[in-house]
């Protein structure tokens, strides 16, 4: 800014801001493995009758597992939808899954049906699901429980190797197996020797809970050790990370909080000295700096709009040069970490038409962990 003719002095503000990012809160151990399930349920009449060594019916047995099933799978943003084939129903659409969604929608399926008249197109059923494969996004699991019996209409593994196709890796077919009958279970084996990826389970394995809760984890979820990960990427692992949503690159403390350092001083009427007395409070902000050697730090100098632009742009940069230099020879702070910037009057951040909000914009930033724009 200008001289002026009144002989007074004012005092300048310069505030040093060093912020730091915060870094993210360790999440739950169960991560997800997809997007998407889909309990394929086989309704045809071989399923009602029993299983030959539970001595139970079948549609029975699988209206129990997906019951079961329903709490052993945890609220991970999934989409989920209970489809029906022999013959093909939509008993629940894809909608956003909570717990007691698959138990309330099987609930209603009719597991009274008769043997006769009821054949089994497998393969067609196949077919028809992808309608609602289509719709979805991601990864989807088709949980298949039948007893792989096919004797009406198109082959189950053609099928099953044509949705592979289409979907690839999106895709990953589980067949629970319902039965013993080998005919039914040679289908079901050369569906799974397509994948992979699929998790083989019977109508007798899942009876046991453990089992059950064992097939949901390998097919929905997978648990990791917080401390295992970093999910932020700020060197502290999640198990001891206290504080939420790090920026990348930011640097934190040794429970991934802020590092956050302020201070105030005054400079007298347009100079750029730094005046002695606040020697001490800026050698606890160079300690803080130092303790950091790998930060970059922007030293922004500001000005009010009183004068000429191009007079308040130099001055600014005299301050953030003095403050910098100041730092750098009584206190050893390596000069290639800082970098001062002149801003003049362009960034206000008070009212220039009082004298109060004028003092406010006479500063100087210290500003950490940002992009050092060019001079």
């Amino acid at each position: 800014m200008k001289k002026i003719s009144i002989k007074f002095m004012a005092l300048l503000t310069a505030s040093f801001v060093i912020m730091m990012a915060v870094p993210l809160i360790a999440s739950a151990a169960k991560v997800k493995k997809i997007d998407n399930f889909i309990v394929f349920v086989d309704q045809s009449g071989s399923m009602a009758q029993k299983h030959a060594k539970l001595k139970q019916k079948k549609i029975d047995l699988a209206v129990d597992i997906v019951k079961r099933l329903d709490s052993a799978i945890p609220e991970l943003d999934y989409k989920g939808s209970i489809v029906l084939f022999a013959p093909v129903q939509t008993v629940s659409a894809p909608s956003p899954y909570k717990n007691g969604a698959l138990t309330s929608a099987i609930s209603g399926v009719d597991t009274k049906f008769y043997v006769f008249g009821r054949e089994t197109p497998f393969g067609d059923g196949l077919q028809a699901v992808d309608a609602t494969l289509a719709g979805l996004s991601g990864k989807t699991a088709l949980i298949v429980l039948t007893d792989g019996h096919n004797n009406l209409g198109s082959d189950p593994v053609a099928q099953a190797r044509a949705l592979y196709s289409k979907y690839g890796s999106n895709l990953c077919i589980h067949i629970i197996n319902m039965d013993t009958d080998p005919k039914g279970t040679a289908i079901i084996d050369e569906i799974r020797a397509q994948n992979g990826c699929t998790v083989s389970a019977d109508a007798m394995s899942l009876a046991n809970d453990a089992t059950l809760g064992s097939f949901a984890q390998e097919v929905f979820f997978k648990e990791e050790d917080p401390c295992a990960r970093d999910s932020d990427g700020d060197g502290v692992p999640d198990c001891r990370d206290k504080c939420p949503d790090t920026i990348p690159g930011a640097i934190v403390d040794e429970d991934g909080c802020a590092l956050k350092h302020t201070m105030q001083i005054e400079f007298d009427f347009d100079k750029a000295e730094v005046r002695p007395e606040y020697h001490d409070k800026i050698a606890e902000a160079a300690e803080f700096v130092k303790r950091y050697p790998k930060t970059q730090i922007l030293v922004a100098g500001h000005t009010d709009s009183t004068g000429e632009a191009d007079y308040n742009k130099e001055l600014s940069m005299k301050r953030a040069e003095s403050l910098m230099i100041y730092m750098v020879e009584n206190f050893g702070v390596q000069g290639d970490q800082l970098h001062p910037r002149g801003y003049g009057e362009s960034r206000p951040i008070a009212s220039n038409d009082t004298e109060e909000g004028r003092q406010a914009n006479r500063r100087v930033e210290f500003i950490c962990c940002t992009i050092i724009p060019p001079k």
